[in-house]
């Protein structure tokens, strides 16, 4: 599934919200602070979740270029989902953000079902993608503002 929006953000507080948030998952699930310099193709990680954590999956990054392109896979014994977001600016105070989401299912059972899911929930994931893009625009606003306070 692929959604684009026009954030009303600059691209690099843009690309700074998704640098911070992965870095606050990345911590929350290893107890190790990143600096931006260690986020690299390859920097792996189990992320635990549900009730009391007890699912597990690994994150990969796949692709870290500031402030451009971001991209991560999660893997599990059901598949892996490829997430990405492709950032490109339009003005110095807007960016256009595209989120794809690509699933690959590991067994026929799995496929079936994702082909399923697919067709019946297809309007429902790209309302809750945009929401989350409108909660990135909210995030990095924030984001910018405590930065800059700080400066």
């Amino acid at each position: 599934m692929e959604v684009a929006k026009v954030l009303n953000v600059p691209i690099e507080d843009v690309f700074d919200a998704i640098t911070l948030s992965f870095k606050q998952d990345y911590y929350a699930n290893t107890d190790m602070e990143l600096v931006d310099e260690e986020i690299v193709e390859g920097l792996t990680y189990i992320k635990k979740f549900g009730r009391n954590n007890q699912n597990s999956i690994r994150l990969t990054v796949k692709e870290f270029k500031r402030p451009t392109h971001y991209c991560v896979v999660y893997g599990s014994n059901q598949g892996k989902q490829e997430v990405q977001y492709q950032l490109r600016a339009i003005t110095d105070k807007e960016t256009e953000v595209t989120y794809i989401q690509v699933y690959e299912p590991a067994g026929i059972f799995h496929k079936v079902n994702a082909w399923i899911m697919d067709k019946v929930f297809a309007a429902s994931v790209k309302k809750k993608i945009e929401a989350q893009l409108t909660g990135l625009e909210s995030f990095a606003k924030t984001t910018s503002q405590q930065i800059n306070t700080r400066k």
